[in-house]
């Protein structure tokens, strides 16, 4: 697949604009763009394979800003043969960027993705436009609109649909430019079913491409565009609440995130849209109370142990011990203030327990082995961390001797 790349950036001396190229097999390539006149950058490369790209500027020998990773631009080999020209603009922050992040894609506006059931038209020349529109909501389609019968001539009744990409809040629309005339001009809406009565126009003027000159068997992509509508900023009512404060008579002395979920519900019921928590990460420094302060985290991946549900844990087939748990339980939830210290111990008894009765199980588990696999970078140093931690009975490296240096064979 050859790739055409082309973006318009200004520089200052000394700067050059590169692409870093990664393939779906994990395959980086990073192509230095040549430019005539320090504003338009280009390069060709061939690839096989799905790829994402970003550019970067890069001077005196190393890379000194790089474009905003929200998203990454994609390109997909359809094993056509076309060659594929990507027309780009320089990525800034964008002005929603809170609505980018994983708080709305993947909670407050989550959407289940619809799979692709067949693959794109492909024409002899063919125009992509790829757009962001991050304000749309549930249920809003986006539609295009334009000066050419294949747009709909200005007709709302004969709009074209956008379909969603793999982008985040990205659309797509492939064009069969054989049929198209120029100067281009369109504009995009977003509708419900391509009701009238819901119909919003984004904000501007028409988008028009004064010429545009696709051979056969080439891809024109242009992107970077992000739709904006005349609406104002999102608001949502919502609760914040420290998770300990949620104690419930299935907890064990402090609320978990079992009670949490409990939470969440209430809220959902309620019509709230946001519950706001405090830091959850794990804390365990001196496996004293001190060790309660949430701003005091070990890692930035790890959980806090005390907020674990025991009953999720599953149950203890010891009966004395299970009756145990059982009226330490009541105890702990009696008492007028949390005691961490007593909580800590108890639910680490817990979770020593039922790990000496399911332990060898998990370890040999498929699901086991899929989220080591996943998590090894950060769960590895955490977990000799909280080891050393233990044995030398400070969270003080200097004072480990000669493990203060993180080597896990070493540890081992």
């Amino acid at each position: 697949m050859e790739v055409h790349f082309q973006i318009d950036y200004r520089t200052i001396w000394g700067e050059e604009v590169r692409v870093r190229i990664l393939q779906k097999d994990g395959t980086e390539s990073i192509l230095p763009l040549p430019t005539t006149d320090g504003k338009t950058w280009r390069g060709t490369l061939n690839v096989s394979g799905n790829m994402t790209y970003q550019y970067f500027i890069f001077k005196e020998g190393k890379e000194t800003l790089s474009e905003c990773g929200l998203n990454k631009r994609r390109i997909e080999d359809n094993n056509s043969g076309y060659a594929i020209y990507a027309f780009d603009s320089w990525r800034q922050e964008p002005n929603m960027k809170y609505l980018f992040s994983s708080a709305f894609t993947e909670c407050i506006r989550h959407e289940e993705k619809e799979e692709r059931k067949a693959k794109d038209t492909l024409h002899s020349k063919t125009l992509r436009i790829n757009v962001s529109a991050p304000q749309l909501e549930e249920g809003q389609q986006l539609y295009m609109n334009g000066n050419q019968k294949m747009l709909g001539n200005w007709d709302i009744k004969k709009s074209v649909e956008l379909k969603k990409s793999e982008d985040i809040l990205g659309w797509y629309i492939q064009l069969d430019a054989s049929k198209l005339t120029f100067p281009l001009e369109y504009k995009f809406y977003s509708a419900k079913n391509n009701e009238k009565d819901t119909i919003d126009w984004e904000c501007g003027m028409n988008h028009r491409i004064d010429e545009l000159e696709i051979r056969d068997k080439e891809i024109y992509i242009l992107s970077d565009l992000t739709i904006n509508f005349a609406r104002p900023l999102w608001k949502g009512a919502g609760v914040a609440i420290p998770i300990f404060s949620l104690k419930s008579k299935e907890s064990f002395g402090i609320g978990d995130f079992g009670d949490l979920q409990k939470m969440i519900d209430w809220a959902s019921l309620t019509h709230q849209r946001i519950v706001q928590i405090l830091p959850i990460n794990d804390t365990t420094m001196t496996h004293t109370w001190t060790d309660s302060y949430p701003y005091s985290s070990i890692s930035i991946f790890a959980l806090h142990p005390m907020y674990m549900n025991l009953k999720a844990l599953g149950r203890i087939d010891d009966k004395e011990k299970a009756e145990y748990y059982k009226e330490k339980q009541k105890e702990l939830n009696a008492l007028p203030k949390i005691d961490y210290e007593a909580v800590n111990k108890t639910k680490w008894d817990y979770i020593k327990d039922i790990f000496a009765q399911e332990g060898k199980k998990v370890l040999a588990s498929a699901e086991f082995k899929k989220f080591m696999a996943a998590n090894e970078e950060w769960l590895m140093p955490y977990a000799v961390f909280c080891y050393l931690r233990d044995k030398f009975g400070t969270p003080d490296f200097h004072l480990w001797g000669d493990y203060q240096l993180y080597t896990p064979k070493k540890v081992a």
